[in-house]
C-alpha cells in the first residue's frame, strides 16, 4: 500500500501519549535493535550495489508507525459508536488528571508529519463520518479522531500494566 504524509495539528495531551507509547515502544525495539542493524549492514554490504561504500542503518519507531498500530488496534477491537463515546470521556478525564499531575504538558511540537499507508488514512477520514453524531452537520476533525485512537492503544500499551 502507498504511504503519504499528513501533517495534523493535534491536542498536547495526544502529542504526550503518542510520545509515551514512542518511549515504550523504543524500550522495547532497543532489545533487538543492534543485532537487526548489523544483520541488515552486512546483508548489504555483501550486495555489488553497495560495494564502495559502508551502509549505515537506524531503526526507530516513528510516529506514524503509532498511528497505524493505533489504528489497526482499534480496528480489530471493532467498538461501536457508544463505546467510542466511552473512550472519548475517559481521554478526557485522563487529559485533566495529567494536566493536574504534570502542570503543563511540554511535548515539542504539536503538528507531527505522520507518514501512514493510504489505508489508513482512508479508514480514519471514514471514521470522522462513522463516529460523528446525527446531531451534527459536519464530520468530526480529524485530530479528534487521532485523539481517539491513539488514546485507545495508549491505554493497551502503556496503561495495561498500570
Amino acid at each position: 500500500m502507498p504511504r503519504v504524509y499528513k501533517t495534523v495539528r493535534i491536542a498536547y495531551e495526544t502529542k504526550k501519549w503518542l510520545n509515551d507509547i514512542i518511549t515504550k515502544c523504543e524500550e522495547q525495539l532497543k532489545k533487538e535493535k543492534e543485532s537487526l542493524v548489523i544483520e541488515c549492514e552486512d546483508k548489504l554490504r555483501k550486495s555489488d550495489k553497495f560495494k564502495n561504500y559502508s551502509p549505515t542503518l537506524s531503526l526507530s519507531v516513528s510516529s506514524g508507525s503509532i498511528v497505524e498500530a493505533a489504528y489497526y488496534y482499534s480496528k480489530s477491537l471493532n467498538l461501536s459508536s457508544v463505546d467510542w463515546l466511552k473512550i472519548a470521556e475517559e481521554s478526557k478525564i485522563e487529559a485533566k488528571n495529567e494536566l493536574k499531575q504534570y502542570g503543563s504538558l511540554d511535548v515539542g511540537s504539536i503538528t507531527p508529519r505522520f507518514f501512514i499507508g493510504t489505508d489508513v488514512l482512508d479508514g480514519l477520514e471514514k471514521m470522522q463520518w462513522e463516529l460523528k453524531p446525527d446531531t451534527m452537520q459536519r464530520n468530526l476533525q480529524l485530530n479528534y479522531i487521532l485523539k481517539l485512537i491513539i488514546y485507545c492503544y495508549y491505554k493497551h500499551i502503556c496503561k495495561k500494566d498500570a
